[in-house]
């Protein structure tokens, strides 16, 4: 499998699209909300994963904050941290760090993006 980035299709429901992806050194299971990678297993909020879905669904790509709530909080009104709180947790899930960002950068003023390489998982990858 090569190390390109790839973009995955995430809009919508889940039918007809990959519910399993690398990200950077994790396998992430849509269906389970789990992340793996060998024995070490996290799992992640709904909305950490819808989160996380987005990013991967735009590798690369900046994220504005007002995008992002729309996205993962469509038509709910929420409080100015519940992106942060989800951020806070995707990240410590990751094993990664806002300071040193090894799978989401944070652009001051800008938004968001995915930084780590994605790649779609077959069923018998692992």
């Amino acid at each position: 499998m090569s190390d390109q980035k790839i973009s995955i299709d995430f809009s919508g429901d889940y039918g007809g699209q990959p519910s399993r992806f690398r990200v950077g050194r994790w396998i992430a299971d849509t269906r389970t909300g789990e992340l793996r990678d060998g024995e070490d297993l996290e799992r992640l909020e709904p909305k950490c994963m819808e989160l996380l879905r987005l990013f991967v669904g735009q590798p690369g790509e900046v994220l504005s904050r007002e995008h992002i709530l729309a996205a993962v909080w469509p038509d709910v009104l929420v409080a100015d941290d519940a992106l942060a709180r989800s951020m806070f947790k995707l990240r410590r899930a990751l094993g990664d760090d806002a300071k040193a960002a090894r799978y989401i950068e944070n652009l001051p003023k800008r938004g968001y993006r995915l930084i780590a390489t994605v790649q779609r998982v077959h069923p018998d990858d692992d």
